[in-house]
């Protein structure tokens, strides 16, 4: 098994999708846990530290992590991250548009 030190690095490296199947998996309540709007290594800490009270909690929490679940998971959010990236680029030039026509609008009056 790990030791708490690679747990935690693993933890940390995990993207947030990855993270919350994490959770889901080994039953944590996420009402425990720092928000997903906190730093990473804060919900790392916090999860290693709940898993530490039960007799083989870090030894589940290993077993999790090397899951193959999890490493798909990882994989799908890219199509998440681009997805957001596009909409973000879109969003961009149609506020463009919008400030170029209100322009030409406010030129012609």
């Amino acid at each position: 098994m790990d030791g708490r030190g690679e747990l935690l690095q693993r933890l940390k490296r995990l993207n947030p999708a990855q993270f919350e199947e994490v959770l889901f998996r080994l039953g944590i309540d996420p009402a425990i846990i720092p928000s997903p709007f906190a730093e990473q290594s804060l919900r790392a800490i916090r999860v290693i530290q709940r898993l530490e009270q039960e007799p083989e909690g870090l030894e589940r929490l290993n077993q999790t992590l090397a899951e193959s679940a999890i490493s798909i998971i990882g994989e799908q959010y890219i199509g998440y991250e681009i997805e957001a990236q596009v909409k973000g680029i879109v969003n961009e030039y149609l506020q463009q548009y919008a400030e170029a026509l209100a322009a030409i609008v406010g030129v012609e009056e």
